[in-house]
């Protein structure tokens, strides 16, 4: 049916296609970080849990996912901490840490974030339950260096 120039074009047509449809919607480079880790003893990590995942819920209703304060990655991840963490086979420590990860494409979309935080509504319990972990927070951190899909890797 197609010839075999017409199959060439064709060919790269849907290749120009594919690759934009695997290319993931956001580079991330030079854009802003925050991170906190949290290392919860035992007797709070059920709470956190909740905590997390009503904080998760506000940031879904409130933080834009387009504009100049466009929020590209949000997620909250757990482990158990170990006696040596980079041994998965090392003991459990009872710990569990808790990493929040947000990225936003610029420090404005970061000040957005700390201006509605007011308005969450566990905010008090949530940062109670943050100063009883051993914590550290990245505010305003940058993007570096960054490996996203269709781009490759990218820094500086």
């Amino acid at each position: 049916f197609f010839g075999g120039n017409m199959k060439k074009i064709l060919f790269f047509i849907l290749a120009f296609f594919a690759v934009n449809a695997f290319a993931g919607d956001h580079d991330t480079l030079d854009h802003r970080v925050l991170t906190f880790t949290m290392v919860a003893p035992p007797e709070i990590v059920e709470e956190g849990y909740q905590l997390w995942m009503s904080h998760a819920k506000w940031m879904e209703s409130t933080h834009f996912r387009s504009g100049p304060n466009e929020l590209h990655y949000y997620e909250v991840s757990t482990t158990d901490e170990l006696t040596d963490p980079l041994d998965m086979n090392s003991k459990k420590t009872g710990n569990v840490i808790f990493v929040l990860h947000e990225v936003y494409k610029n420090k404005a979309g970061i000040e957005d974030h700390f201006a509605r935080t007011p308005e969450f509504k566990d905010w008090p319990k949530l940062s109670v339950w943050i100063d009883k972990c051993k914590s550290q927070k990245i505010v305003n951190g940058t993007v570096f260096n960054s490996l996203t899909w269709g781009s490759g890797l990218k820094g500086r």
